[in-house]
């Protein structure tokens, strides 16, 4: 179903969802409740993300966590040396640099292949952090300060996140990128053969 398929009558139970969810710590929920919703927004934009790519792909990344753990190590570490805004912006070619150096040699892989290979990522993560305790903390980690105090912040951030990341995959629906991962999850060879950048595509997922 693309972007533009969908009616007015369809949005109009989502848009009733959104403006609950914006009420709800106008209730007066715990501070427990607040971030228990937050991360339950995070972890569902990360799943939607996971839908779109990899279920469509047919190319099932099973060393997900790793790619949450590099970004997360990527912010931390900037955080530590740079001011908050510029460490975000910072992080972001830092996790993409961790991604694609494991993910390379992964590239040539086909079907199951890939999938079971990509098991082996979050297994990198520990003998790379004890190998540079300096800027990994080693195996106690990194503690990073919360940039937010607010449980009321944190919630409101996540629901713009999340909303944010549900409606650019809705727009990705309706374009050729859709169109290009079912392609190479029906028979990779024939997208390959039709001018679709397999390799290209396994990077971006």
């Amino acid at each position: 179903m693309g972007l533009k398929e969908i009616s007015y009558g369809e949005l109009i139970p989502l848009a009733v969802i959104l403006i609950s969810m914006s009420i709800l710590p106008m209730l007066g929920l715990s501070s427990y409740m607040l971030t228990l919703l937050s991360l339950l927004l995070l972890f569902g934009a990360l799943v939607s993300i996971y839908d779109f790519f990899y279920i469509r792909s047919g190319y099932i990344n099973l060393g997900y966590t790793y790619i949450v753990a590099s970004s997360a190590f990527s912010i931390a570490i900037t955080l530590e040396r740079l001011p908050t805004a510029l460490a975000i912006l910072a992080a972001f070619p830092l996790s993409m640099l961790f991604s694609i150096a494991i993910l390379v040699p992964m590239l040539k892989l086909r079907g199951p292949f890939y999938s079971v290979a990509t098991l082996l990522y979050p297994f990198t993560l520990a003998p790379i952090a004890r190998l540079f305790p300096e800027v990994f903390g080693g195996d106690v980690g990194i503690y990073v300060k919360p940039l937010l105090s607010s449980p009321t912040h944190l919630y409101y951030l996540s629901l713009a996140i999340s909303m944010g990341v549900l409606s650019l995959l809705f727009i990705l629906l309706g374009t050729r990128l859709a169109i290009k991962l079912a392609m190479i999850r029906d028979d990779e060879t024939l997208a390959e053969s039709s001018g679709i950048g397999v390799v290209r595509v396994k990077i971006l997922t």
